[in-house]
């Protein structure tokens, strides 16, 4: 699939290498356990991308894979920003453990929806 080829190329991460060059470590179902607001998050992270400069974390990227189908009754733009929103909430919750285990502004890590029904990816905000 094309989107897949995309979110799972180096190219992607071009522009994470400015001012200087990161490490990029690739973890494919890195699993989460931690307490937010006062509940237990369990959660797997299908890819994450953390960027490294020396041994700090200062970017990273977490791309979750989804499988659900369109209705004929929506268009794909319809539904790919509706799927965001519904799937936008756990991705979220990840975004929250990540900014937390690594002290990272949450603007610094990147949301990417893949949506394989359709081959295509979104970023969730």
């Amino acid at each position: 699939m094309p989107s897949v080829l995309l979110a799972l190329g180096s190219d992607r991460y071009r522009a994470w290498h400015q001012p200087r060059m990161l490490h990029l470590e690739v973890t494919n179902e890195r699993r989460l356990l931690q307490i937010v607001d006062g509940q237990m998050l369990s959660g797997v992270i299908d890819r994450c991308v953390l960027g490294f400069d020396g041994d700090r974390v200062v970017r990273a990227e977490i791309l979750d894979f989804k499988t659900d189908r369109r209705p004929d009754s929506q268009t794909v733009a319809e539904w790919a920003k509706e799927r965001a929103e519904h799937h936008g909430i756990q991705l979220q919750y990840y975004r929250r453990v990540l900014s937390d285990q690594f002290g990272l502004h949450p603007n610094d890590i990147r949301l990417t929806l893949l949506l394989l029904s359709e081959d295509m990816q979104t970023t969730v905000e």
